[in-house]
């Protein structure tokens, strides 16, 4: 009897232990959309475009997506590169550009900015939930300036953003929630190794 409860209390630590690893790879990342010459006074279409973390980038509408490297008069200019919707609707997400698996994150915040110079546009962001329908909230880019808008807790573990009807230009998403693909084998593998090491022990005469 003794023996029993001490292979359960290892199997629970064990899998415990890769919980922890788990949520502690699930950390904050910058989306910065490096993908074009800077200084060089680039830019090009880019319709879907994947950014190096993964995350995928779409147009809703006949209107295309464009990557600028900077440096072009009448463009905003941060002194880095980033994203152009010059018109129409985008969508970004994880498996979005065909459908595929749904990964939930976090969006936290984004950088925005007009497009052009003929005033504010109102920026309709619209988070899908996997099972919770979607939630939606507004923000003006004023300016060929960078600012940054912060979204709240209602786009926590969203796996799709649609923004609506607007010309702008993006930078720097924030996001967190995403598991490191390591963290996820180790869980399983922790768990598998758990259940084995129990049925292994029961299997043994004795102590």
């Amino acid at each position: 009897m003794r023996r029993e409860t001490k292979l359960r209390q290892f199997a629970c630590a064990l899998v415990l232990f890769c919980l922890v690893a788990h949520c502690h790879g699930q950390g904050t990342m910058t989306v910065t959309f490096e993908g074009a010459a800077r200084g060089t006074q680039t830019q090009f279409g880019a319709n879907p475009y994947t950014d190096a973390s993964g995350m995928q980038f779409g147009s809703l509408t006949p209107q295309s997506l464009y990557l600028n490297g900077g440096g072009i008069p009448g463009y905003p200019d941060n002194g880095t590169c980033y994203l152009e919707i010059p018109a129409g609707s985008m969508r970004f997400g994880y498996n979005t550009f065909p459908p595929g698996n749904i990964v939930p994150f976090t969006l936290v915040s984004f950088d925005g900015a007009e497009y052009d110079n003929f005033g504010p546009k109102t920026l309709e962001v619209v988070g899908y939930h996997p099972m919770a329908g979607t939630v939606t909230n507004y923000f003006t880019v004023s300016s060929q300036t960078f600012q940054t808008f912060y979204l709240g807790s209602s786009f926590t573990n969203v796996f799709q953003v649609d923004v609506l009807n607007a010309s702008w230009s993006l930078d720097d998403i924030v996001i967190s929630g995403i598991p490191e693909p390591s963290t996820g084998v180790l869980l399983a593998l922790g768990t598998l190794l758990g259940v084995g090491y129990v049925r292994a022990r029961r299997m043994q005469p004795g102590d």
